[in-house]
């Protein structure tokens, strides 16, 4: 084989792996067939379908197992989640960050049989403590567009339906929504009334009642919602915490061998260690917008310096697939050059 067709059998095998690092989001909008109006679905969300509307709108899943973290008996943020894709069979942890109310509308009159439906989530003023019962009666406040568009929204009026008194919003309802930026205002149709979940993808890993991650498992979660650290959970759930997903946000995959006792490494601690304004190799409690870049893996022991891969304070972090078949990049192409100036 020559040299120069060693280097592209080489590169495109680094390519495939990039690829397969970096082809999954790390935040999710899930449109689900839970029932607003059945306080029991919430408490048994297993088996419920689940629709991507953002970012990658049609996506089908099922959402195939369930911790729930704050021990309240229903799916809630903070809880964790894993979702099967109904076409490839791929199953994904998800950390839940908000459970809340969306509607789907039209313009106001538009019966046009291809019109575009668009879905409104409720924000409110506290994302993860809405009630959906509590919005269903007083939908008025914050919502924001999930898909087609990405604004917000104040509702600022809401007439019940004429055939339809329920004194809950409903399908057949009108609304107002006024935009926040630009201040025109809109009425539109409801169509439905659903329930949607917001997840992202975290540093994840087994929470223990016992010390050395022995004793009964309490679930999947954060490592500082089990250990106590963050605002979130200033109480502890267990006494240690092992990570078993490394996820593909990181320059570097984690040893997930490690068993974590009382503290968590600065990097999943939800904690800014080096008061940058940035929390943990995933944002920790805040979201994707805060996270740290100085974090090489989740179990980085050092927020604030950048160490190599399995260097340093980064000893935990393992050079991942995709550095390693790049580095064979360079490597066979010293070796393809060295040949060429042979012949």
């Amino acid at each position: 084989m020559k040299p120069t067709t060693i280097l592209v059998v080489a590169i495109v095998v680094a390519a495939m792996f990039v690829m397969s690092a970096t082809a999954d989001p790390n935040e999710k909008n899930l449109d689900t067939s839970l029932d607003p109006y059945t306080p029991g679905d919430l408490k048994n969300p297993l088996g419920a379908d689940l629709h991507e509307l953002s970012p990658n709108y049609c996506n089908d899943y099922n959402l195939s197992s369930w911790y729930d973290n704050n021990k309240d008996s229903a799916l809630s943020p903070g809880d964790v989640i894993d979702i099967t894709h109904n076409d490839t069979g791929v199953k994904t942890y998800w950390h839940v960050d908000t459970v809340t109310v969306t509607i789907i509308a039209t313009d106001k009159g538009d019966k046009r049989a291809d019109v575009p439906k668009r879905y409104f989530d409720y924000v409110g003023e506290a994302p993860t403590k809405i009630s959906i019962e509590a919005v269903l009666k007083d939908p008025i406040g914050l919502w924001r567009e999930i898909y087609p568009g990405s604004e917000n929204y104040s509702l600022t009026k809401w007439t019940e339906s004429v055939t339809d008194k329920a004194e809950e919003l409903t399908a057949g309802d009108i609304i107002t929504l006024e935009n926040v930026s630009t201040k025109s205002s809109k009425e539109l149709d409801v169509l439905e009334v659903k329930i949607d979940i917001d997840v992202r993808k975290m540093c994840l890993g087994e929470c223990y009642t016992e010390a050395g991650c022995e004793g009964d498992m309490l679930g999947v979660m954060p490592c500082w919602q089990c250990l106590g650290k963050g605002p979130d959970s200033a109480d502890p759930q267990g006494k240690s915490w092992t990570s078993i997903y490394c996820t593909d946000f990181c320059p570097c995959p984690c040893d997930e061998s490690l068993c974590w006792n009382t503290t968590c490494p600065d990097c999943c601690d939800g904690i800014d260690n080096d008061k940058d304004g940035r929390y943990d190799s995933d944002g920790g409690p805040y979201g994707w917008d805060f996270q740290d870049h100085q974090c090489e893996c989740c179990l980085d022991f050092n927020e604030s310096v950048v160490d190599q891969c399995g260097q340093g304070g980064a000893w935990p972090c393992i050079p991942e697939a995709a550095t390693i078949a790049l580095v064979g990049v360079g490597i066979l192409g010293i070796f393809g050059i060295g040949l060429r100036r042979r012949e």
